[in-house]
């Protein structure tokens, strides 16, 4: 299909730029990373395990979560199983927030063609 996606290598060396500049950093690490996301949360959605109005919330908290969880990253273990545990916990908190507990906040106005802002909680 002709699709480049980067190497595990790669993500590594955006992840290890995440925790050495920060939020300036981010830009590239969603580009290379959102295309798995999506595909990650898609698989749920065609599932019936989640909306499709929700892929551009889910893809967006599962992003803020992983710049936030950056510093964990251990470069020994490859880095799409570390994105993929991040985006599966943040789909447990979807489905536990779907059954009554409060709704994951966004960046109002913001979608997945565009990275959200990361900022935490006070």
């Amino acid at each position: 299909l002709g699709v480049d996606r980067p190497s595990n290598e790669q993500l590594g060396m955006l992840v290890a730029e995440v925790v050495a500049r920060g939020e300036e950093a981010a830009d590239p690490l969603y580009v290379a990373v959102s295309p798995l996301l999506s595909a990650y949360y898609e698989g749920q959605v065609q599932a019936g395990r989640a909306l499709d109005e929700h892929l551009d919330e889910l893809v967006q908290s599962a992003f803020v979560a992983i710049c936030w969880n950056c510093t964990s990253y251990d470069p020994v273990r490859p880095v799409r199983a570390w994105l993929v545990d991040i985006a599966r916990s943040q789909f447990v908190e979807y489905l536990r927030n779907r059954r009554g507990r409060a709704k994951v906040r966004l960046v109002a106005g913001a979608s997945s063609a565009r990275r959200p802002e990361i900022a935490r909680a006070n």
